[in-house]
């Protein structure tokens, strides 16, 4: 019984509801809520196509690179020099000059030239704007041979293929490319200083004692480098040994001073006292240690040469 008043209750609320809904709506408003709550059939008709779908053609889309393409270390020639270690090039093909640069290891440079012996290679420097210079071809590497090297332009002028200006063919030679290296009269430390081989520099090999290197100076005249101190380019390795060496130089000795003492007395000389020197050592290197070797060849090759021999 409580439960049929309950419902009754419940839909006499939903009629008032209602009633209350379109007393305040238009006309046209409750047509569309009696439409909305009213549900209509529908019918949806399907039409199924008995002609055969044409093909499609499916392009793929390719993106246009964009950007600025990474620099390679290839030469804009197909002709290029390299070096595995630092290497003297100059302004004209020769030694003979003050105009110097370096270029770097493992980097190829362009060729643009060479000289009419094909000795020398003219190329460009990356690092200082295309500067032109010159380098031995004998101390780099290049994709060049007998086959190619018409295709190279000679760059050089009358003057530059003079005898004074390119190192011979087929010589013995010496480059000083650690820094300026002393020239000396003699085979050792202990001679005195000749002139100096500048940076860069080289000279040609006339002969060899021991450690030594006889060379041929710019003048004309001979002095002595050793072999630790200079890089070599042998071609010819039977180097004369010369056997005329210069007489050592007798290092001055302090004459003894005597000293006034008064009348009736004995006059006494400051007599140098013999250095003392390890027992066994046959020479002192040029950094102060001493050497125990039995043949001179090769004596303080590690330590800057020899200084002076021991009796």
């Amino acid at each position: 019984m409580k439960n049929k008043t309950k419902t009754r209750a419940i839909l006499i609320g939903f009629i008032l509801l209602i009633g209350w809904i379109c007393s305040v709506l238009s006309p046209n408003e409750t047509n569309d809520v009696q439409k909305s709550i009213t549900p209509r059939a529908t019918t949806k008709i399907v039409q199924f196509s008995t002609e055969t779908p044409k093909s499609i053609s499916i392009r793929r889309y390719t993106p246009t690179p964009t950007g600025t393409p990474k620099p390679t270390s290839t030469p804009s020639s197909e002709y290029y020099v390299s070096s595995e270690s630092m290497t003297v090039v100059y302004d004209i093909p020769s030694i003979i000059t003050s105009n110097k640069s370096l270029i770097k290891p493992n980097v190829k440079y362009e060729i643009i030239g060479r000289n009419k012996d094909n000795t020398w290679y003219q190329i460009l420097l990356k690092d200082d704007e295309n500067v032109p210079m010159w380098v031995y071809a004998r101390e780099v590497s290049s994709n060049v041979d007998d086959t190619n090297i018409q295709n190279i332009p000679i760059t050089t002028s009358a003057e530059d293929e003079g005898p004074s200006t390119t190192i011979a063919k087929n010589e013995n030679m010496v480059t000083a490319n650690n820094g300026n290296v002393n020239l000396r009269q003699g085979p050792g430390t202990n001679y005195n200083i000749a002139s100096t081989l500048s940076q860069g520099d080289s000279l040609k090999i006339v002969g060899q004692y021991e450690d030594w290197y006889q060379v041929e100076t710019l003048e004309g005249n001979t002095a002595w480098v050793a072999n630790f101190v200079v890089e070599t380019n042998i071609v010819d390795t039977d180097i004369p040994t010369i056997s005329d060496i210069p007489p050592t130089p007798v290092l001055p000795t302090d004459t003894p001073v005597p000293q006034i003492l008064p009348t009736n007395t004995t006059v006494v000389y400051n007599t140098p006292v013999p250095a003392q020197h390890p027992a066994g050592a046959t020479a002192i290197c040029n950094d102060g240690t001493y050497s125990e070797s039995k043949n001179r060849k090769g004596t303080c090759s590690r330590h800057g040469g020899v200084r002076q021999w021991l009796p």
